[in-house]
């Protein structure tokens, strides 16, 4: 068996406002991860460098690799939180150690009064899959993709809620970084 990584590259907000303060809940591998994050309406966040999601054995002979991914978008109200969700299984082609691209739409309608529920937010994600090449150092590289992932085998399935520049800068164990940057 061998391993591969998938990255979050960006997270895009389109279609219409249903407000900005939003949580994104991803499941892969059994595991889950959060983000909390106040995304404005018609904006994206990209992460630079690749934020480290889930790490995943595959059998190097299969051609396609099925990852199923579930991602639910929460926007938090002071009445009634507006939600959306989608499982998917993406098939990945296995060009490793080249990278592999994919994306994954979350419809959010909005759950307020007769006047908003036709508001429906479409929110976009961007992955990457890919194998991580480490150096004499044990420093990882991901071919293709610029900027590379500074640390080696930093990847984070995290419970509640997580600082990401802090785990993205944060030189310690991955262990260590879990304590000093989530609650």
């Amino acid at each position: 068996m061998s391993t591969f990584t998938i990255y979050l590259k960006y997270i895009k907000y389109v279609g219409r406002n249903i407000g900005k303060d939003l949580e994104f809940v991803f499941r892969l591998n059994d595991e889950e991860y959060r983000i909390k994050l106040d995304l404005k309406h018609w904006s994206k966040k990209e992460y630079s460098p690749l934020l480290p999601i889930s790490e995943m054995e595959y059998d190097s002979e299969q051609s396609l690799i099925k990852v199923p991914i579930s991602i639910f978008v929460i926007e938090d109200d002071p009445t009634k939180n507006d939600y959306g969700k989608k499982d998917k299984t993406h098939r990945i082609k296995n060009t490793f150690p080249e990278t592999f691209e994919f994306t994954h739409e979350v419809e959010v309608r909005e759950r307020g009064g007769p006047r908003t529920k036709k508001n429906i937010a479409l929110f976009e994600f961007s992955f990457v899959a890919g194998v991580v090449k480490y150096d004499q150092g044990g420093n990882g590289r991901l071919p293709n993709i610029s900027p590379p992932i500074p640390h080696s085998k930093r990847y984070a399935f995290l419970p509640g809620s997580c600082d990401i520049v802090c785990l993205q800068k944060c030189e310690l164990p991955i262990k260590e970084c879990i304590k000093k940057c989530c609650t």
